[in-house]
């Protein structure tokens, strides 16, 4: 009765296999392909949605140790940006972490390093830094709360 109704409706069917426990044979008998209601749609003869393609506006590409510094370098549209985090003597009271970063397209690679309590702390007083500099000296102009949010989806501030 399942096979007429099953013809009656013009579905595909795919097979399904089951196990009768007691004598170890197995049965098979056909079952419905299940679909999505978007693969439905698209059989009724509509057009695709288009799909929109998000792209981080900041990537962190690669990411290592370097003795006791994390290094991580980023994609920030079309600027390279190579962040170094360390933890540093707090002798002078300006912060146990210390953030650098260079811009690594320019040719004499300018650098910020600024100190800070926590590593949060460190990078925003670079990036502080980074836009005192208003994209002069060979410092391009970042989106610096994408790094954060990039910076904080690794756990790395």
């Amino acid at each position: 009765m399942a096979d007429a109704a099953a013809a009656r409706t013009h579905r595909p069917q795919q097979p399904l296999v089951t196990e009768a426990r007691r004598s170890g044979i197995a049965f098979v008998r056909w079952a419905p392909v299940v679909r999505s209601a978007f693969a439905r749609e698209r059989e009724k003869g509509e057009e695709e949605m288009p799909r929109e393609h998000s792209q981080a506006r900041v990537r962190i590409t690669n990411q290592f140790r370097k003795g006791d510094t994390m290094i991580y370098d980023l994609l920030c549209e079309d600027v390279r940006l190579t962040l170094e985090v360390t933890q540093r003597a707090n002798d002078d009271g300006c912060g146990e972490w210390s953030v650098e970063a260079h811009a690594r397209q320019s040719i004499d690679k300018p650098t910020i390093h600024e100190p800070g309590m926590t590593r949060n702390d460190a990078l925003r007083a670079v990036a502080r830094s980074w836009k005192g500099r208003h994209g002069a000296y060979g410092f391009p102009e970042l989106d610096w709360e994408a790094v954060s949010v990039a910076m904080l989806g690794v756990r790395a501030i």
